[in-house]
């Protein structure tokens, strides 16, 4: 649990390309339903041996069941009460692992019913012990061509992160800066396009 752009979708980068065995769905507002978890899990399931006559849910059961491969939902203090049902039914179906991360409003959903909320075996507060790993994936996705500037990069980072408190700050402000450099007239460094990023956000305090 974590609030929004507390980091919660980089950590799940992080984690997913470090295991990609890992199935991950992340809930947006036309998906959040239990049609389309389904959907979205025969889809990286793969339909090999699937007859068009058995049900999805019952097709996926048979595949995943035993598998313990971890199904990581993003945002899922998104999905419907339903969406959730059907998650937490599979669970019980397949005993694979299920990552819910969401923010508190995912506490409240899943306490709204104590037969649904008994299930749930594990709950923490997410953390981020090492902020530096969540910004050097977010400087080496956003702007590939560092040129040996990631060490300056981050430390620009972390005085985002310090100031802003939210690791989103950090993405739209790398990402901001690499749009900067490609419509550059003139080349610029990776350094100067953070600076500049930094003067067309709200921001109420200066970069060192």
């Amino acid at each position: 649990m974590l609030p929004s752009g507390g980091g919660k979708t980089r950590g799940e980068e992080l984690y997913l390309k470090e295991n990609p065995l890992a199935i991950h769905f992340q809930v947006r507002s036309w998906n959040c339903d239990k049609n389309s978890v389904e959907g979205a899990l025969f889809k990286a399931v793969g339909s090999a041996g699937y007859d068009n006559q058995t049900k999805r849910a019952e097709f996926l059961v048979s595949k995943l069941t035993g598998s313990d491969r971890l199904l990581v939902i993003g945002d899922a203090h998104k999905l419907t009460k339903a969406a959730l049902q059907w998650v937490v039914d599979f669970w019980e179906a397949t005993l694979i692992p299920i990552a819910l991360v969401g923010t508190q409003q995912l506490h409240t959903l899943l306490m709204s019913d104590t037969q649904r909320f008994s299930r749930i075996q594990l709950w923490n507060e997410i953390k981020p012990s090492n902020p530096r790993t969540l910004i050097t994936h977010l400087a080496t996705s956003l702007m590939p061509e560092l040129n040996g500037e990631l060490e300056t990069v981050c430390d620009l980072g972390e005085q985002i992160i310090s100031h802003e408190g939210l690791y989103r700050a950090v993405y739209k402000q790398f990402k901001l800066a690499e749009e900067i450099r490609a419509g550059a007239k003139k080349p610029i460094t990776a350094t100067q396009a953070v600076r500049s990023a930094h003067t067309k956000l709200l921001r109420d305090w200066q970069l060192n």
